[in-house]
C-alpha cells in the first residue's frame, strides 16, 4: 500500500507517521481498506496512561479509549474467504 496517510503520533508538538501498514503482493488483494484511529495521540498529555499516577484522579477517562496509547492505531479491513454460504431456499447447488 502507498500513500502519505494523516499523522499517528505527536511528541514536542512534532507530528509524524511511526505506524504503517504493510501487505505484500500475496496479502493486498485481501485488503479492503487502512485507516488512522485518531483516538490518542492528538489528545492532551493531561490524560495521558503513562503519566506515573500523576493522572490517577482522572477517572473520566477511565472507561473510553481515549489517550490509551501515545500512538494513533492503525485499523485495516480484510475481505477474507470462508466457507460456501448455505443456499438459499428453493436454490439448487451446482453439481461439482
Amino acid at each position: 500500500m502507498s500513500g502519505a496517510g494523516p499523522a499517528s503520533y505527536v511528541y514536542s508538538g512534532r507530528s509524524g507517521s511511526l505506524d504503517h501498514v504493510f501487505a505484500n503482493a500475496a496479502a493486498e488483494p485481501f485488503l479492503a481498506g487502512v485507516t488512522s484511529w485518531a483516538v490518542n495521540a492528538q489528545e492532551s498529555i493531561a490524560f495521558e496512561y503513562s503519566r506515573a499516577g500523576m493522572n490517577a484522579h482522572l477517572s473520566v477517562e477511565a472507561d473510553n479509549p481515549y489517550r490509551s496509547s501515545d500512538h494513533n492505531p492503525e485499523i485495516i479491513g480484510l475481505t477474507l474467504l470462508g466457507a460456501d454460504p448455505a443456499p438459499t431456499p428453493g436454490e439448487s447447488p451446482a453439481p461439482t
